[in-house]
């Protein structure tokens, strides 16, 4: 009865509160349900807009790569400046899909994650890019192993973007198929509980337990969905982490306060610090030079303000103490909130690029030189044939004359002898010079030369030399070398101001493959090494890159021309060797004469005949054609050998010449000058006349004694006569070809 009475109680109770719940339900599924519906009809805009951002971030970045490599291929700066545009406008486009997507809530940490993986893997590949446009513009082209560097990073970059576009397109489906899921059991449920009313509560309640269960697991799954997206995150960034740790290029990151807290494998291999050495060290104050502290300070310090830095040259130390050079990009580091935590720094090692650079602008500088210092002895040459050769016709047409006038012109053919001679030093550091080299024992020459250095240097000088017992055999011009070797001797002296020993050593060498690095500008093969080492002042770094630039001295004003050493490494370099100077302030130095050691398989050069000459100059009566450009020179040859009883014509250029022989007959010799404008020299001239003439014998003359063009060897195809020149030496040439 009581339990009757209680479940009379109970049952109302229970179905008021039934239908309660059910009024309630109802009222509540009909509101969610509107609501839903809402929702549902703008959630393809918001997810449609989306994608529409993150497509157009695609396309844009695929532009931008189109117009990079498009640039790369033919040059154009179109193509270039359509690629940075391009590339200044995706900042915006990123950060409208952040907005669009709704990145900024806490449920969409994974979608954030995917996105700034996309944002870093194309900051990888811009930086990238400029290095590569940098040396594209530098060089006219790039290396293969930089260019698939940067493809790699823009698959990556890609990939990363296809795979959010993916994860974008899937959680807009899924969620949009939930709501459209919930709507229609919702609108299931409304009809069931205003038709059945209060006695389909329990139906009610089960189906929406059901209901709830069910999307319960939905969202289970989409948290599983969203665990597995994480997943693949992390892989991503190890997988950018392991990319970053075995790239061929230093990469290096650093803190918010400077300290190093990325290392990469090649940053080890270029400075030999291991990662393990550098983390948590300064950056720069433990590995940048001091005299590059600041300004690398100061562009670290800009990009922990978001002031980015590309294509920056630093040096780094490395861990024995040599110098690296680096050219730097410095990229600003975020975290997922977008706060700067420090610094990404791509470098590239351009030490070697530095050193083919140097060289390369020493060795254009001293073409540029060389070809001046030619020109101007060639016209030199000519102005000193004139007066020399005039001088002599002077002093024989006067015959007996006064003292002084006698001393007059002897002053004044000294004097054009000096020209003459400074001229020959000219050329020699221009290595232009005509040589005449021969076989010559080192230790021979060190010895001859050594009484004539002991007399130059004077007795606060204590001269010693150490000679190779082999005796070295070198070719050379035999003058030569004792001229640099004198040099080298009165350098040191001059570096020795209270005296002191120098000692001249010699030795032979075999250079294989890899010394020859070590010796710049050197074939593999035996080498005689004489050094000349002195206990002086010593040189500079910057001081030894100098020396052998013409006319640039250490001494005071008027106590050096700057030629000696430029002469020297001239001569030397023309005889294929080289000169290597070892100095340091404090120290004293050590210059090494490198000279290609001649070995027995090589055949000898037969010396010279030596000729006595007559004090009367020979004479003749032959046809000769003389051919000059210059008047003055062409005047003074045809004066001289008039006056010696030849029959002379004249012509002034290779056409003129070939009309004379055209029109008169029984000439014997062409005497004619090598350097003439209009299109034809005086080689091209000869051969011309041998040809055509092999009855004509041909002596060449030049003021201009570039070695290509008198080949400067035993069987040149005709005779050459230096300028300047005087009566004796016309006279005779001729007259030994004419015999």
């Amino acid at each position: 009865m009581q339990q009757a009475k209680t479940n009379k109680v109970i049952f109302p109770r229970l179905i008021f509160g039934y239908a309660t719940i059910g009024l309630a339900t109802v009222l509540a599924a009909w509101f969610s349900i509107n609501r839903i519906e809402n929702q549902v009809n703008a959630a393809p805009i918001v997810y449609e807009q989306a994608l529409f951002n993150l497509r157009k971030i695609e396309s844009l970045s695929n532009d931008a790569a189109e117009e990079l490599f498009s640039y790369l291929l033919s040059g154009g700066e179109e193509e270039l400046k359509e690629y940075r545009q391009i590339v200044e406008t995706l900042p915006s486009n990123f950060n409208t899909f952040a907005s669009s997507a709704m990145l900024s809530t806490p449920e969409e940490a994974s979608q954030l994650a995917q996105f700034s993986a996309v944002k870093r893997s194309w900051g990888s590949f811009t930086s990238n890019a400029e290095v590569l446009i940098g040396e594209y513009q530098r060089k006219g082209e790039v290396s293969p192993a930089n260019l698939i560097a940067v493809e790699k990073l823009l698959d990556d970059y890609q990939r990363l973007v296809n795979l959010l576009i993916e994860y974008e397109h899937a959680k807009a489906q899924d969620t949009q198929l939930q709501l459209k899921q919930i709507i229609g059991y919702s609108q299931l449920l409304l009809i069931i509980v205003a038709g059945v009313a209060l006695a389909a509560l329990t139906s009610v309640g089960v189906l929406m337990t059901r209901q709830v269960n069910g999307f319960v697991s939905r969202l289970q799954e989409s948290h599983e969905d969203r665990s597995l997206a994480q997943v693949k995150s992390e892989r991503l960034a190890a997988e950018l982490t392991q990319f970053i740790d075995t790239a061929n290029a230093p990469i290096f990151g650093i803190d918010a306060d400077g300290l190093i807290n990325e290392w990469n494998q090649t940053a080890a291999k270029i400075t030999g610090f291991e990662k393990e050495d550098v983390l948590g060290q300064d950056l720069v104050q433990g590995f940048i030079t001091e005299e590059y502290r600041e300004s690398v300070k100061a562009v670290l310090d800009n990009a922990l303000k978001g002031v980015e830095s590309s294509n920056y040259e630093f040096p780094l130390y490395t861990k024995n103490g040599d110098r690296v050079e680096v050219l730097l990009n410095a990229t600003t580091r975020l975290d997922v909130d977008r706060n700067i935590i420090g610094v990404i720094g791509v470098g590239q090692d351009i030490t070697d690029a530095k050193v083919a650079q140097a060289a390369l602008q020493q060795t254009q500088k001293m073409e540029v030189v060389g070809q001046l210092t030619g020109g101007l002895a060639h016209d030199f040459n000519n102005l000193l044939t004139v007066i020399s050769g005039n001088l002599s016709f002077l002093k024989d047409e006067l015959g007996v004359m006064s003292a002084d006038v006698a001393e007059i012109i002897d002053d004044a053919q000294s004097a054009a002898k000096d020209g003459a001679e400074l001229t020959h030093r000219l050329l020699a550091f221009a290595r232009q010079q005509v040589l005449a080299p021969k076989e010559t024992y080192v230790n021979d020459l060190i010895v001859d030369t050594n009484r004539l250095i002991n007399r130059a240097l004077g007795e606060g000088i204590k001269v010693t030399t150490e000679l190779d017992s082999k005796n070295p055999l070198v070719m050379v011009d035999q003058g030569q070398l004792e001229s640099a070797l004198m040099n080298l001797c009165i350098n040191a002296r001059d570096a020795m101001q209270s005296g002191g020993p120098l000692t001249i050593t010699s030795e032979t060498k075999s250079l294989n493959k890899d010394q020859v690095e070590e010796v710049p500008d050197l074939a593999v093969g035996k080498y005689a090494v004489i050094t000349v080492e002195d206990s002086g002042s010593g040189m500079s770094e910057n001081e030894i890159t100098k020396v052998f630039e013409p006319f640039y001295t250490t001494k005071e004003p008027g106590k050096g021309s700057g030629l000696g050493l430029s002469m020297v490494h001239g001569f030397v370099t023309q005889s294929n060797g080289a000169v290597v100077i070892e100095s340091e302030l404090g120290t004293g130095s050590k210059v090494k004469l490198y000279l290609p050691e001649v070995t027995d398989d090589k055949n000898t050069l037969i010396p010279p005949v030596k000729k006595i000459l007559s004090e009367s100059l020979p004479t003749g009566t032959e046809k000769i054609l003389v051919v000059d450009d210059e008047l003055r020179v062409r005047k003074t040859a045809v004066r001289i050998l008039r006056k010696l009883g030849y029959e002379v014509i004249e012509a002034s250029s290779g056409e003129d010449a070939l009309d004379s022989i055209k029109e008169n007959k029984n000439i014997e010799l062409m005497f004619s000058d090598i350097m003439m404008p209009g299109g034809m020299s005086g080689r091209q001239l000869a051969s011309i006349v041998s040809m055509e003439y092999p009855e004509i014998k041909i002596q060449l003359t030049t003021g201009f004694e570039n070695v290509d063009i008198t080949k400067n060897n035993a069987d040149a195809d005709f005779p050459l006569l230096k300028k300047p020149y005087d009566q004796r030496d016309l006279a005779t040439t001729l007259r030994e070809l004419l015999d």
